[in-house]
């Protein structure tokens, strides 16, 4: 998984985290070689991955996510997207600590 591929999966199933706006807005960066594989089964693909989000002058902070591709009868195409954070939003302070940490915690409610 990369996060071009990723993007383009979202866009064709209706996830908006990935668009140009969603970035922009929370002036998000997807952290490349993060992508890991945390749970791959016939009915169920999950990675991980880190983002790092700054909001005006505060410092650059990191966030791990979930991105989630299910089977959804009632989704456009019978597949759903989901990308959702684990743990807290801005939880690390860098994405080293936040990749000691990828495969720690539940996604959030």
């Amino acid at each position: 998984m990369n996060t071009e591929y990723a993007r383009s999966l979202a866009q064709n199933y209706g996830c908006h985290w990935f668009d140009a706006s969603s970035m922009r807005f929370f002036n998000s960066r997807v952290c490349e070689s993060t992508w890991t594989r945390y749970t791959d089964t016939e009915t169920e693909k999950v990675y991980r991955f880190i983002s790092s989000e700054r909001f005006e002058d505060d410092p650059r902070r990191y966030t791990v996510h979930e991105f989630r591709l299910e089977p959804d009868p009632d989704a456009r195409l019978g597949i759903c997207v989901h990308v959702e954070t684990v743990g807290e939003f801005q939880q690390y302070a860098t994405a080293r600590t936040a990749l000691a940490h990828i495969h720690d915690g539940e996604v959030s409610d």
